[in-house]
């Protein structure tokens, strides 16, 4: 090769930009090179790329164009620097990309729509799934994350377009292509076929799995009724490992169709439509949920939904920390949904014996009905399926309810003909905005009562109402007020001019 690139260099970019073409890689080495460094063209770095998939080093993922991905033999050209710097880049820019990750129907998925045809395999070795039940199950989506090369499109220049199909596994489109970057036929999620899907070092993986407590940060939060709440979050290298395998491993776990919580398009204010026509509405409280749901369950949850024993004692040491899954994990929610489809079912069955509407919203469960007695009979019999069959127990401080002509509030929206923030704090968020337009605006106010603007909009009965106009209104003469050399004052003012140009 004429550059001055040398093999080991050229996987280490290969694993932290994967899967990636050769002119992707090519230019990416050219933006990152020292003055008087050469990076290979296009043409000779797919030579280099193809022989490589000959010496099993990387694998071809893809054609037109063609993309390579690094094997766990490709790892072992890599020095203990490089393996360090790889997996650092690509866990924050893994980070970065998921924000910008796509949803898509696995029915859509499945009938190939767009023109596009269905990946080659969407179950990931999972044998059989309580996602096959009969109960009703919330449509099942999948996400798919934007490749690193994309991201980095703006400071490496212009780059050769992938297929319009999403890689199924992240760094690599089918099974059999996993199985060949790992070298063997193992159908496993263990921590090598999870790196080498991520795109970083077995050993880091393990790592995690082995001590987590150098992987997590604990705080705690007050709580809206008194006390903490103790959060063990994630640190960024593991949260981007729980991503991926809250999006690409665990998402074909069965959630019923009345939860309303952690699910794309659904909401808290879903959930609190659904009992509009209810006389009385009574709501339930799970005690210490996350904390309640234990390493074993974790683990026999995945073996019922078709995970093998190995797959699932790597998955339960990723996804549970302290024998329980984490309240800042995001896993965790994907995972508490799953643990309790069961119980929703049962419950659903008995709420609809007495003619009474039922949904859940993470650890809040509502009832409506046109009679008290079957609400509070529903509250009841819930709160006993919960002990019985998984455990739980009620915060009973929470428990409550409330019929016609009291304030019915449901996971944090008053319930009447339509569902609307509490009028309590659209006046106080109304006076806020007022008071703002008159006096010197405050930076900190205003993204603050942007905020709860922005959730006021996402009701639909808000959305074209009178209020929601002198709110706007308010803001927009607030923002006006700043200081012209303010950072902010451009970006709040022409956010506004366009909102108060799309409702005039």
């Amino acid at each position: 090769m004429s550059s001055t690139v040398n093999r080991s260099t050229l996987l280490w970019a290969v694993g932290i930009l994967q899967p990636v073409s050769a002119f992707e890689l090519s230019a990416y080495l050219t933006a990152i090179l020292p003055e008087g460094g050469s990076a290979p063209p296009g043409p000779e770095l797919q030579r280099f790329l193809l022989e490589a998939s000959t010496m099993r080093q990387v694998v071809r993922v893809s054609r037109e164009p063609d993309l390579f991905s690094l094997t766990l033999h490709g790892n072992y050209y890599l020095s203990r620097a490089q393996r360090l710097s790889r997996d650092r880049e690509r866990l924050f820019l893994l980070h970065d990309s998921w924000p910008g990750r796509t949803t898509l129907s696995l029915g859509d998925q499945d009938a190939g729509l767009g023109g596009e045809a269905p990946p080659q395999y969407s179950r990931t070795w999972i044998k059989g799934s309580g996602a096959n039940k009969p109960e009703p199950c919330v449509p099942r989506v999948r996400s798919y994350w934007p490749r690193i090369s994309r991201q980095l499109s703006k400071t490496t220049g212009p780059l050769s377009s992938s297929s319009g199909t999403e890689i199924d596994l992240l760094s690599f489109a089918t099974e059999r292509q996993l199985e060949l970057a790992r070298g063997d036929q193992e159908h496993i999620w263990d921590y090598t076929a999870i790196a080498l899907s991520i795109g970083v070092s077995p050993r880091l993986v393990l790592q995690m799995a082995v001590s987590p407590e150098r992987h997590y940060r604990s705080f705690e939060i007050a709580k809206s009724g008194g006390g903490a709440r103790m959060i063990d979050a994630p640190r960024v290298f593991l949260k981007s490992v729980q991503k991926f395998v809250a999006d690409y491993i665990l998402f074909n776990l069965p959630v019923h169709a009345v939860v309303h919580s952690f699910l794309p398009g659904r909401s808290p204010i879903t959930n609190a439509q659904q009992h509009v026509d209810g006389k009385w509405i009574g709501t339930i409280d799970i005690q210490n949920f996350f904390p309640s749901i234990s390493d074993v369950n974790v683990e026999n949850l995945l073996a019922n939904n078709g995970f093998d024993q190995k797959s699932c004692r790597a998955l339960r040491r990723l996804c549970t920390y302290k024998h329980s899954i984490p309240q800042g994990a995001p896993t965790s929610p994907i995972i508490a949904n799953a643990f309790l489809f069961g119980v929703d079912a049962i419950i659903f069955s008995m709420a609809k014996a007495l003619d009474v509407t039922f949904t859940r919203y993470a650890d809040d469960l509502t009832f409506s009905g046109n009679e008290k007695a079957l609400v509070e009979s529903a509250m009841k019999g819930a709160g006993q399926i919960l002990k019985d069959q998984l455990g739980l127990h009620l915060n009973e401080s929470k428990s409550r309810i409330a019929g016609p002509g009291a304030r019915r509030v449901v996971t944090g929206a008053t319930v009447s003909d339509r569902v609307l923030p509490s009028r309590k704090l659209r006046r106080n968020i109304r006076a806020a905005a007022f008071n703002q337009s008159h006096s010197m605006a405050s930076e900190q106010d205003l993204r603050r009562l942007e905020g709860y603007l922005s959730y006021f909009r996402a009701f639909p009965a808000f959305k074209d109402n009178e209020e929601g106009h002198r709110i706007t209104t308010y803001l927009h003469r607030a923002r006006r007020r700043l200081p012209k050399d303010d950072p902010i004052f451009h970006d709040f003012s022409q956010k506004t001019d366009r909102r108060m140009d799309g409702e005039q």
